[in-house]
């Protein structure tokens, strides 16, 4: 039960960052000064919220909720560009075999892929890209589904453009 709780701790906090329109237009601020406080701010709220996930991570191993905080510490990993560490967490969400959240699966190899291109690792890239699209398409809704679809083109074009220039 405490796991649940340290999961839904962190989740709260997430929602903060959530609820403020605001908040994000801010992070694309052309104030520099605006900009950076509202960084610093959100860099605050993640590290409260990586507070309860890492506890969760590190205490709770075997928890149906382990694989929900790994997965939102490692978005929280790359958002804040520790792209090795981001990595390496979403590479060990595909290799758990007691992973029942297909989403976390889909997600994490759409993560590698974005940071494999990022890396010029192109052919890397795809082969993510290819494994998320043999995986099923699964969606909650029609607008994830619309995005998703859009971001895997994207991709698709990125890596073939990369290619063409190594």
């Amino acid at each position: 039960m405490e796991d649940k709780v340290l999961y839904e701790k962190g989740q709260a906090i997430i929602a903060l960052l959530h609820e403020d329109y605001y908040f994000f237009e801010n992070l694309n601020s052309t104030n520099l000064e605006r900009k950076k406080v509202t960084q610093e701010t959100y860099n605050f709220i993640v590290s409260q919220a990586l507070v309860y996930f890492n506890d969760l991570i590190t205490n709770y191993p075997y928890s149906d909720y382990y694989v929900l905080a790994l997965y939102e510490k490692a978005h929280f990993e790359y958002q804040l560009d520790n792209k090795k560490a981001a990595k390496e967490m979403f590479l060990s969400i595909l290799n758990l075999e007691n992973n029942k959240w297909k989403f976390t699966i889909n997600d994490s190899l759409m993560s590698l892929a974005a940071i494999a291109i990022e890396e010029h690792e192109f052919e890397q890239a795809l082969q993510y890209l290819d494994r998320r699209k043999s995986n099923g398409l699964f969606y909650f809704c029609g607008n994830e589904r619309e995005t998703t679809e859009i971001r895997m083109k994207n991709m698709y074009n990125e890596i073939q453009e990369g290619s063409k220039k190594k």
